[in-house]
């Protein structure tokens, strides 16, 4: 995992992305390589944050959830609809994860790039409100 971080532009702050989508990623969040990857980077830097693909529509982020100390939610009030986040919390709530706070993204995803992809995902949304 060291080989694959990289230091940003920011002070004390690294990344490390993802890479190619594999074709069965909650078999290798499964594994047990992850877990070990997660521990090793818990033991280099003081914390570890984790971008995921939305709760809703797959599983990842549930199984992600299980290995890290608290999950914060990023929503958009504007596309995400009341039984969608209610649908998420039920989730989160019914593995036993720790909400540490949410986030209000109101952030256009076009011309993002790679976070477009989430955009991918089939899943229903309207506005709240």
């Amino acid at each position: 995992a060291r080989d694959a971080i990289r230091k940003t532009g920011i002070s004390n702050v690294w990344f490390m992305n993802s890479g190619t989508i594999p074709p069965n990623p909650s078999e290798l969040l499964n594994a047990r390589i992850f877990a070990q990857v997660l521990a090793d980077l818990r033991k280099q830097f003081d914390k570890v944050l984790i971008d995921s693909p939305p709760v809703v529509p797959v599983v990842d982020p549930l199984i992600i959830a299980n290995h890290v100390d608290g999950v914060i939610l990023t929503v958009s009030r504007e596309t995400s609809s009341r039984k969608d986040l209610e649908l998420c919390m039920e989730k989160l709530r019914n593995a036993g994860v720790s909400l540490l706070g949410v986030v209000d993204n109101l952030v256009e995803s076009k011309g993002f790039g790679s976070l477009s992809r989430y955009r991918s995902y089939s899943y229903k949304s309207r506005k709240v409100g």
